[in-house]
């Protein structure tokens, strides 16, 4: 059985890759000698590297961080391991112009944290490394994180309003179902890119109306938000985001991998909620 391990081991996807079996890497990516090191002590045969600075708007105000951690710790991991490594991007690669984007569309990023994760993919890429794997994914919710799902929640709850925008579309990951297609992919030997995403391009309205829905909040608590996004996006959001986005899964699908639906993601978070409360 080959030896898993992964980066960025306390994030969303990493610490759920930790809890099915990898082997985590603590180690600062930027720091090549600590970094070897890790690499070194855990000897894995597969590095998923799951580190990065995913925060879109901190990435704006911090732009070298961003290339720091994002495109040269990507470039470092690749110097430190020489095996196959499976790098986590995103469809903040793309413009936001004609998504849902398939693997081969071109990339044209509009903001910092894309630029900064497509130069993660390009020190992939310059590897020449047959094995490696670049898995786009976006918009990832669970219930162990702060993330869309679980702060349109909190606010529901407290009885609040939500508005969200109705031409800010993605496609919306359950990452313990991502867990399962990185896994399985690393198993079938998939290499190149391939959209391991949820099945459903939803915008954030839509997905908002699912989460008040299956939690039983009232859908006039969640209000379409119409403006143009993100050209008069608010001031706390100084990030663009790419508008139509998302990713196709056809290829995913060819290749036999699992493909989940948000919405049975949503209802496994609730389903998991409700075993807790009993």
């Amino acid at each position: 059985m080959r030896t898993i391990a992964v980066t960025g081991p306390r994030g969303r996807l990493g610490s759920e890759l930790v809890r099915r079996g990898c082997l985590p890497i603590e180690a600062d990516v930027t720091g090549f000698r600590a970094l070897a090191h890790a690499i070194a002590a855990a000897a894995p045969d597969v590095i998923i590297h799951c580190a990065a600075c995913t925060d879109v708007d901190a990435c704006e105000r911090h732009v070298a961080l961003a290339a720091q951690v994002n495109a040269e710790g990507t470039q470092l991991l690749g110097l430190a391991f020489r095996g196959p490594i499976v790098y986590i991007s995103t469809d903040y690669v793309f413009d936001g112009q004609a998504g849902p984007y398939a693997e081969d569309a071109t990339p044209n990023p509009i903001g910092v944290y894309g630029w900064s994760k497509l130069g993660g993919e390009i020190a992939v890429r310059n590897r020449h490394e047959a094995r490696d794997l670049v898995v786009r994914t976006t918009i990832l919710f669970d219930r162990h994180s702060s993330n869309f799902v679980t702060r349109v929640l909190a606010r529901l709850r407290a009885g609040e309003t939500v508005q969200l925008p109705v031409d800010l579309v993605g496609s919306p990951t359950y990452v313990p179902y991502l867990a399962i297609g990185i896994m399985a992919a690393i198993e079938r030997g998939v290499a190149g890119v391939v959209n391991l995403a949820g099945s459903r391009v939803m915008s954030r309205y839509e997905l908002g109306l699912a989460i008040a829905e299956r939690w039983g909040f009232d859908r006039a608590l969640v209000q379409p938000l119409g403006e143009a996004y993100p050209q008069k996006r608010p001031p706390a959001l100084p990030a663009p985001r790419p508008p139509l986005a998302g990713l196709t899964v056809d290829k995913a699908l060819l290749l036999g991998l699992p493909i989940g639906d948000p919405l049975d993601g949503l209802e496994e978070m609730h389903a998991l909620e409700t075993m807790e409360t009993r």
